[in-house]
């Protein structure tokens, strides 16, 4: 959080501080061209406020017990398919368990070598793994 919260730099040096958080291990020196495309991608479609701190407020306003969704969980009836990656510092993969139980026939699937933005950082096996999943 202190990183992703962290205002007291620029906002380039802001978001490479969360990647470099938000990824595996040396993802983000491993992999500059993905980097400056999504830093390019970024300045062209930055992150407005309002919605970003709608975001949060949502998450802050379902900690209390009496909205936490997950709760909620134990009336999913259909397939799913939970994932992380397992160096996730934003949403931490203990989590992968704790909705596995909730989740009646839920299959987990945590990647060795990803992060949180899982997706992007090892983008054909997460494919994979979805249509696999789907088929």
């Amino acid at each position: 959080m202190k990183v992703l919260t962290d205002v007291t730099s620029d906002a380039l040096t802001r978001f490479k501080n969360g990647l470099a958080v938000s990824t595996a291990p040396d993802w983000s020196e491993k992999n500059p061209e993905m980097v400056e495309e999504w830093v390019k991608w970024r300045i062209a479609n930055p992150i407005e406020p309002a919605p970003y701190q709608s975001q949060m407020a949502i998450g802050l306003g379902l900690m209390p017990e009496a909205a936490a969704f997950e709760n909620k969980l134990e009336c999913l009836n259909v397939p799913t398919l939970i994932l992380f990656g397992v160096h996730d510092k934003v949403v931490p993969p203990e989590n992968a368990s704790l909705l596995a139980g909730k989740i009646s026939g839920s299959k987990v699937l945590i990647f060795p070598d990803a992060g949180h933005f899982f997706p992007i950082e090892i983008a054909e096996a997460a494919s994979r793994a979805i249509v696999e999943f789907a088929k």
